[in-house]
This record gives structure tokens, C-alpha cells and sequence, in this order.
């Protein structure tokens, strides 16, 4: 891996964890069993941690995981959280394709959710898509005053 390369991950790493900081916003930051604004349900927090993907997460089975998650998005479809995760697991997997597919999908949806933009960056470093990661990046610290 090249230098500069080297030096673009640690600086989006530093603006991630500093999102994250300043914003206070977890991943399982939504309210219980809400309605959303497209009428699906959305599991609640105590739900998604308590149920059998944690526990694969946890073991770090993510084939089992992901096989979780599609199961709980056919009840809960479009449900933000499920969805994040199920991309974070399809990189987990190599399948980064997928993956930024599903982000730019929650985007569509929310385009001022600092965290997904973090995330789609993440995806996008690990492409070597330098522009369009730094470009995320900046997207995700405008949105997260």
C-alpha cells in the first residue's frame, strides 16, 4: 500500500471517529417498533440486539449474520438499521459492491445521515475511489452540525 494511500484512510478514520463523537449518534439510535415515514415497521434497538444476528455478529459468523439479516428485513423491509447492517456485513465479506449499493440506497432515503455517508466513504477507500470517498467524507461533516 502506498504512502499516500496509507495517510487518506488514517485522515477518514479520524473525521469518522470524530462524527461520531460530535454527533452522539449510535447505529441503534431509532425508536421502538416506530412507524417510518413509508409506512414500514422498524424493529426496535432491544429487538435487533437481543436477536440471533447479535449473537452470529458477536461470534464473528458473518455468513450467518447476513443470512440473519435478510431474514429479519422480509418483516422489516427497508428498515434503516437492517439495512446499514447488512451492508456493513456484505463488506465484511468482500461483496463491497452490494454493499455501497445498499448505502447509496439509505442515502436516497436520507441523504443527511452522517453515519451512512461515513460508511459509503469507508467502502469507497477500500475501492481506492480516493475522490469520491473524500467526497462522502465532506458530505458526512456538513451534515453532522
Amino acid at each position: 500500500m502506498s504512502r499516500w494511500f496509507k495517510r487518506l484512510i488514517r485522515f477518514h478514520l479520524i473525521w469518522f471517529l470524530l462524527i461520531v463523537f460530535l454527533t452522539s449518534l449510535s447505529p441503534f439510535a431509532i425508536p421502538d417498533d416506530k412507524i417510518s415515514k413509508n409506512n414500514s415497521l422498524r424493529i426496535s434497538a432491544h429487538q435487533f440486539l437481543s436477536g440471533s444476528f447479535a449473537k452470529s455478529f458477536k461470534e464473528r459468523k458473518y455468513e450467518k449474520a447476513l443470512d440473519e439479516l435478510k431474514k429479519l428485513s422480509k418483516k422489516y423491509s427497508n428498515d434503516p438499521l437492517i439495512l446499514r447492517y447488512q451492508a456493513l456485513k456484505l463488506e465484511k465479506l468482500g461483496r463491497r459492491e452490494e454493499a455501497i449499493t445498499i448505502y447509496q440506497k439509505l442515502l436516497s432515503q436520507n441523504p443527511k445521515h452522517a453515519p451512512t455517508r461515513v460508511f459509503l466513504g469507508r467502502a469507497y477507500v477500500r475501492q481506492r475511489k480516493g475522490k469520491a470517498a473524500a467526497e462522502e467524507f465532506r458530505q458526512a461533516s456538513l451534515h453532522s452540525k
